[in-house]
């Protein structure tokens, strides 16, 4: 459950006030039934009476507000902690998940909307029929028995339908998806499209994804429309109707009051009304089936404790036999490297060879399928944690935030300002932090700079990692 991610003081203080904010349904009941015995036969003061109404509902308004509070609190800390998580994973793990931008923005929004929130919800409707039902059967058990066997019948309508909503729900996380990468792919590459006049193809393509998207979109939603209005029918039909029929048979006969009678009736909107919401709620759970189920296994993954005191110094590395393997294709096999200390080696072969691979072999990102890797004599194949930090790596093209220069250069980590000053120096940025400053914002992809700024920014960043091997 969602909701696990809450501070317990806090759910604690959210079931103590919805305790609260259920027995409003109750007072009003209440109300009715003293209203309408007072209407029957006058009694008491119809004034106090009146004053009496108005003072509960005040406080029940107070309880009220602190209980949506209480309520858009816990899913502000509980989808801060889900991102959080999200976060930690996509920066600290090898992409294990394949965790994408669709993901970390739709798929989140949905756990919001349709698991988190629903969570609360149910939990608040759990509450409210339980007091309803409590009340009501002191006041009249057996008409109350009624209602309650008849609101039972929903959950009948509701299983019957909750394997198609999860059905639909899989391929629309799919499609939406795909979807968010289409759309990456076609602002990222306007000027090829327009370069290649193959702009009417690329908008046809998009097009189609995003009809995908929402084809799949509107199924789920159609699935889970109809399942709601069927539920909707049910609890109504089986809820209220039938038990009214039998009350109304009841005061016939003499058998119950018409004020204890309509009591029960107000209190059985909280018998059919919250089942009739927690079976909907429900069907919000199962559209985030899939959404969740990914989120869970993120969870998982573990960062290796990392520990590179056993290699104080670099002194060589070596690939023997190196062999690796993506997807069943070979991208390189029975490679033999050996680098010593203070060595410059030029890497030249093929595009499409794997160079690009082999450097994150190096570093540790990928593992060798065969053959072995060695630092200062050391296995070293896959050890992220431990084999990067000898290493630096310049991107062809640059990586850059839409920050300050300073930021993009340390990446947020903690730098004298002599040793930020020496990189700049180094890396030929001096003029450019001379004339804007180091907090200087370099805009989304570093639009505000030139291209060789901002590989320069790449190369200082490189050097204040004051790596053993770079």
């Amino acid at each position: 459950m969602a909701i696990k991610y809450a501070k317990k003081w806090k759910l604690f203080l959210f079931l103590i006030i919805s305790i609260l904010d259920s027995f409003q349904s109750v007072f009003l009941a209440y109300l009715l039934k003293v209203f309408i015995s007072f209407a029957q036969k006058p009694t008491g003061n119809l004034l106090g009476l009146t004053l009496f109404a108005i003072s509960g509902l005040i406080i029940f308004s107070i309880i009220g507000i602190l209980f949506q509070y209480s309520f858009l609190n816990l899913i502000h800390d509980i989808n801060i902690k889900i991102k959080e998580i999200a976060t930690d994973h996509i920066v600290n793990i090898n992409d294990q998940a394949k965790l994408d931008t669709s993901f970390m923005t739709n798929d989140l929004k949905q756990i919001e909307t349709s698991k988190v929130v629903a969570e609360l919800k149910v939990f608040n409707y759990i509450l409210k029929f339980l007091t309803a039902i409590i009340t009501a059967v002191i006041t009249s058990w057996f008409i109350s028995l009624v209602f309650f066997i008849a609101a039972i019948i929903p959950a009948l309508v509701q299983n019957f339908a909750g394997k198609k909503i999860s059905a639909n729900s899989k391929k629309w996380e799919k499609a939406n998806s795909n979807y968010t990468a289409a759309v990456t792919e076609t602002i990222k590459g306007t000027t090829i499209f327009s370069l290649y006049n193959s702009e009417n193809s690329i908008a046809k393509r998009l097009i189609k994804s995003a009809r995908e998207m929402e084809d799949a979109l509107q199924s789920t939603n159609l699935s889970k429309g109809i399942a709601n209005e069927l539920t909707s029918f049910a609890a109504y039909c089986f809820g209220m109707i039938i038990p009214f029929s039998v009350g109304v048979y009841l005061i016939t006969i003499g058998n119950i009051a018409l004020s204890t009678f309509m009591m029960i009736v107000q209190l059985s909107n909280n018998f059919v009304n919250p089942i009739v919401n927690i079976f909907m709620c429900v069907n919000d759970f199962k559209t985030t089936t899939p959404i969740w189920t990914k989120f869970i296994k993120i969870q998982k993954y573990k960062r290796p404790a990392g520990d590179i005191s056993s290699i104080p110094v670099f002194n060589n590395l070596s690939l023997i036999n190196a062999t690796i393997y993506f997807d069943k294709q070979t991208i390189f096999q029975k490679v033999n490297l050996v680098i010593k200390k203070g060595e410059k080696i030029l890497l030249q072969a093929p595009s499409g060879w794997g160079k690009s691979t082999l450097l994150k072999v190096l570093i540790g990102k990928y593992k060798l399928d065969l053959g072995s890797y060695l630092i200062n004599g050391e296995k070293a194949s896959g050890n992220w944690n431990k084999d990067h930090e000898l290493f630096a790596l310049i991107n062809q093209q640059p990586f850059i935030l839409n920050d300050t220069i300073e930021y993009n250069i340390t990446l947020g980590q903690k730098v004298t300002k002599q040793e930020l000053n020496k990189v700049v120096a180094k890396a030929g940025l001096e003029e450019l932090v001379r004339k804007k400053g180091c907090q200087y914002q370099v805009g989304l992809g570093g639009k505000n700079l030139s291209g060789g700024q901002n590989q320069r920014i790449e190369i200082a960043r490189a050097l204040l990692k004051k790596d053993k091997f770079c």
